[in-house]
């Protein structure tokens, strides 16, 4: 399969516009997340900050603004 110039221009913009995005995190990477308490809650968890969940999988979902 044959990529086309406009595709490769494509892939280098798409890179050039996200790595200052991507940039600003990367001091983060290999420290500990910050702990913090889940105070609203659909079903109350057992464990409701991130101190009770070390060692588990945590699927965090955010939307809206507040």
């Amino acid at each position: 399969m044959r990529t086309t110039w406009q595709t490769k221009l494509v892939a280098v913009l798409l890179a050039c516009f996200c790595a200052p995005a991507f940039a600003q995190y990367v001091d983060l990477l290999g420290k500990d997340a910050p702990n913090f308490e889940a105070t609203v809650c659909v079903n109350e968890p057992e464990a409701n900050t991130l101190a009770k969940c070390k060692g588990n999988v945590i699927l965090l979902k955010y939307w809206g603004p507040n």
